[in-house]
């Protein structure tokens, strides 16, 4: 597992922050559209819009995603935190995900963690101001 331990208050924080780590080298050109359907605690739907260079947060849904992930919110926090690992949790149908399974293939490599202790956002980009990892 991942030496990255972010610390984030919300889940919808953590996908947010998915734009800040958004590797575009990592699959040059890429067009795709990720849902999260959230359940539990923070239940809400999310989806990051990946267009070449370009990772956006939206809230709402989409009709046609690249993925979906339907997931609990505590599985997903777990996830992000380190503490479960999402290949065994989606494998022991924790959440489940339907679409291109070949982006989920590549997940660590387009959102990598580059292990800086700070990142900052810029202000128009959400969630704005120092993130401590």
């Amino acid at each position: 597992m991942s030496q990255f331990k972010p610390r984030f208050s919300t889940l919808q924080q953590t996908i947010e922050a998915m734009t800040l780590i958004y590797d575009a080298k990592a699959c040059p050109g890429l067009q795709a559209t990720i849902q999260f359907e959230v359940s539990g605690a923070e239940a809400g739907e999310y989806y990051l819009h990946i267009s070449g260079d370009d990772c956006v947060f939206h809230k709402g849904s989409v009709q046609k995603p690249t993925v979906c992930i339907q997931t609990p919110s505590h599985v997903w926090m777990q996830i992000v935190n380190g503490k479960l690992s999402g290949e065994e949790a989606l494998m022991n149908g924790m959440y489940t995900a339907s679409g291109d399974f070949s982006l989920l293939q590549q997940w660590s490599a387009l959102f990598k963690r580059n292990g800086d202790n700070r990142m900052q956002a810029p202000p128009e980009q959400r969630p704005a101001g120092a993130l401590a990892w």
